[in-house]
């Protein structure tokens, strides 16, 4: 209970802060804050996410810049910035599909977190976090990201150049066919971990050749 009365706190601050600022511009520019209604005409196509910011009608000295828009995030409900710049949204596909409310209870929302990877303030990586199956997030302390298949191989290694390419070789020339690949490090030239999906049953053989990388 206090944790949450401090975070309404928090909220309640960064509110006022917000009201103020807007207050403060409009006054700054002498202008009338807030503006007439405009009433959006009826029909018509779809704009585009670029063209709706542009039709946002905002306080002065402030403006909208559109960060994340289809197919990079699908339906969000909510969303927060960490302190990285990465934007952790809450996505909600669909709900109450019909009068009986049965898919009510369905694990159907999706956590998913957006990155901007060349710096242009536009997010164009998307990872999903969580989406209602299990996954592992966590061994011993070293942070990845990988879902539960039937045969998987968890390697533990110093994280060191070419490690990675040998444990690939040592399976391609078994003929064991990689499906997915989760690594995580504690940090730099440390403790590693590679989760590895596999097509199948990896030969008690291989296994032996991989102890020895």
């Amino acid at each position: 209970m206090r944790e949450w009365r401090v975070r309404m706190a928090i909220g309640a601050v960064a509110a006022v802060a917000i009201v103020y600022g807007v207050r403060h511009a409009a006054r700054a520019q002498g202008a009338a804050w807030p503006p007439p209604v405009s009433q959006a005409p009826e029909g018509g196509a779809p704009l585009s996410p670029a063209d709706e910011a542009k039709t946002m009608v905002l306080p002065p000295g402030y403006h909208v810049q559109l960060v994340a828009s289809e197919p990079t995030v699908i339906d969000p409900i909510a969303i927060d910035f960490d302190a990285d710049g990465r934007l952790w949204v809450l996505e909600m596909p669909g709900f109450a599909m019909d009068a009986q409310m049965r898919d009510s209870h369905d694990p159907i929302c999706r956590a998913v977190v957006l990155e901007d990877t060349d710096g242009d303030g536009v997010m164009d990586k998307r990872t999903v976090f969580a989406d209602g199956r299990p996954r592992l997030i966590q061994v011993k302390d070293i942070n990845l990201d990988a879902e539960f298949a039937p045969h998987m191989l968890y390697v533990t290694n110093e994280d060191k150049p070419g490690f990675i390419g040998r444990l690939g070789s040592v399976l391609g020339a078994a003929g064991v066919n990689i499906a997915a690949f989760a690594l995580g490090r504690s940090r730099p030239g440390a403790d590693a971990i590679a989760l590895v999906e596999v097509d199948g049953a990896v030969p008690d053989t291989v296994l032996g050749e991989i102890r020895k990388l």
